[in-house]
């Protein structure tokens, strides 16, 4: 099975977004099913909690699998196919742009100043440096390449191999779009240079055969004026296909060489048959490390940044998992685009109006006796059902996020209490289950307020709810720091230093309403230190819970897996919390 974790914007109009854990078994013809969303105002700021409910479930499909026609069926991971950004963030190490970043080996990033002398960047041209081994990983032997322990070292997998670095991002949103951008916008920063006309000429070219493009090809060429908005899949129809017909005697030849070695390489390594053979592997692989030595003597020392120098790793990919598509994003793609609704080669009209067919067939299956309705007037009754619930859902997250108090608002239809929790996200699988503790949030909700934590029905000793973005299981009470479960029961109360339920600056107001300065001040700097010693504490406990949280995860994915914790493998300060138990707690 092939994993993917991206993340995606939900809502043009607000933070709101979605990090999907999706996965595809390696089947042919298989399509991508989704095993978890987090969703949230920003991206996940702990991985391992990002990747808590997932590591569960998967440990016990590897090792105790399920049954399926009479038969044991266990899961294995092929690989886990994301960008540079998710891959640094669920591994735990160094994001791409670091001098330590390159997952596949240990070579040290060098920083080239602009020719202006202001600002730069890292490259790495280094091309034949110690590759990194699963060994190598865990053991650490390059510390500086790691920020933390993922809790993905837990399972059976290589922390190296089984995480490819994507030829999606690497190859065409990365070489192929870079190289288009530097003929296009920085055509002066290069060592060999290229005319104005040259590229206009370029241009209206990519512009006269987009007519011809076949329909095999989901979008056609367009003009070299939107190279920023270029897609992946355009730069997929450029690279193999179009360019090297159209380049050919209007580019300079030093150039137009440069850029057949990459479209050599990108041509076998895309062949499933081509690429199973050795000498054709090895000859791309040759013509890789070609092309980034000659990279620097045309474009300059920056070209050579993380996407450039990660092509010599792309073979080493290919002779592994085979063909570039087979461990590419583009298939966890659609799933990006139906979340958000786009109308492209993966989600089309033809295709929600088959889905809204097939609902009002199961609609007049489910109640043959009932007003016969065609499939425009079951969509319209949806849209306006929909429509009414949430104006109710709005007045319902006004009533428990307000400060004003009073009782919670009741729903006028129960239709729309359904909605709102199995539609909208309290309950829905796909968004708040399926999810990450604390992560679903509601985007008409403030940004204090988590699905999670909202309760239909009131939560016993919770008055004035005040919780904490990163902990969905400690609310701020009168009382104190109540740990509460999913279900509402408390587990324990902490006190916390005393506090004014409302605070009130009074002192000092004269009858015409003229406040005096001096005391006001001091009013609210008590407050603000009194506020300050609270978050403290709290500060404190969600760290210590949240170490707990990690080390409960790391023992019941080895009870699984039938492999003892080891105190060797338990960090120090997790060393230091388990030894003294009754000092931390």
């Amino acid at each position: 099975m092939y994993v993917g974790c991206d993340g995606l914007p939900s809502s043009k109009s607000t933070n709101s977004q979605f990090w999907p854990v999706l996965g595809r078994l390696k089947l042919k013809g298989a399509k991508v099913f989704d095993i978890g969303f987090y969703q949230g105002t920003s991206k996940p700021e702990n991985a391992n909690e990002y990747l808590h409910d997932f590591l569960t479930e998967i440990s016990e499909l590897m090792v105790e699998g399920f049954q399926y026609n009479g038969s044991l069926i266990k899961i294995e991971i092929e690989a886990f196919c994301c960008d540079a950004p998710a891959l640094s963030f669920i591994k735990c190490v160094k994001p791409c742009g670091s001098y330590f970043g390159c997952s596949k080996c240990e070579t040290q990033g060098e920083y080239v100043h602009n020719e202006s002398g202001r600002g730069g960047r890292v490259t790495l041209p280094e091309i034949d440096a110690i590759l990194r081994t699963d060994e190598s990983f865990r053991s650490r032997e390059q510390q500086t390449h790691h920020t933390g322990l993922s809790i993905l070292e837990n399972l059976p997998i290589n922390m190296t191999n089984d995480f490819p670095i994507d030829p999606m991002h690497l190859v065409y949103l990365g070489a192929m779009r870079k190289l288009l951008h530097i003929w296009y916008n920085q055509r002066r920063s290069m060592k060999v240079r290229i005319s104005k006309q040259i590229i206009s000429e370029i241009s209206g070219i990519l512009e006269d055969i987009a007519k011809l493009i076949p329909v095999e090809f989901s979008r056609k060429t367009r003009s070299l004026d939107e190279v920023s908005r270029l897609k992946a899949t355009e730069c997929r129809l450029k690279l193999p296909y179009v360019l090297p017909v159209i380049l050919k005697h209007r580019l300079p030849e030093e150039v137009y060489n440069h850029f057949m070695l990459l479209h050599i390489v990108i041509r076998i390594l895309s062949c499933d048959e081509k690429v199973k053979e050795e000498d054709n592997i090895e000859y791309a692989n040759n013509l890789l490390i070609r092309f980034v030595e000659q990279s620097p003597s045309i474009y300059g020392d920056k070209f050579v940044s993380y996407n450039i120098h990660n092509l010599i790793h792309l073979v080493d990919e290919c002779r592994r998992l085979g063909p570039m598509e087979t461990f590419s994003c583009f298939s966890f793609e659609i799933i990006r685009h139906i979340l958000q609704g786009a109308h492209d080669h993966a989600v089309t009209r033809e295709g929600k109006t088959k889905a809204w067919n097939e609902i009002h067939e199961a609609i007049s299956l489910e109640f043959p006796d009932g007003d016969p309705k065609n499939c425009s007037q079951v969509k319209k009754k949806w849209d306006n059902l929909n429509r009414e619930a949430r104006a109710e859902i709005a007045q319902y997250n006004s009533s428990i996020c307000g400060t004003g108090g009073g009782p919670e608002y009741q729903f006028q239809k129960p239709l729309h209490k359904k909605i709102f929790e199995d539609v909208i996200g309290v309950n829905n699988p796909a968004i708040a289950n399926g999810g990450i503790e604390g992560g679903v949030e509601s985007e008409t909700a403030s940004s204090s307020c988590v699905v999670k934590a909202r309760k239909l029905t009131p939560t016993p000793n919770v008055d004035d709810i005040d919780e904490d973005e990163s902990s969905n299981h400690s609310v701020i009470t009168s009382d104190g720091i109540v740990d509460i479960t999913d279900d509402g029961n408390v587990l324990s109360i902490t006190p916390t230093p005393s506090m004014p339920d409302k605070i009130f600056i009074t002192e000092g107001v004269s009858c015409n309403g003229r406040s005096t300065p001096k005391t006001t001040r001091s009013t609210m700097s008590a407050t603000k230190k009194k506020i300050c010693q609270l978050s403290d504490g709290i500060g404190n406990k969600r760290l210590k819970r949240e170490r707990f949280v990690y080390l409960n995860v790391l023992m019941e994915s080895r009870a699984r897996l039938g492999v003892p914790v080891t105190m060797e493998e338990v960090p120090e300060d997790l060393y230091e919390i388990m030894m003294n138990l009754k000092e931390h707690v």
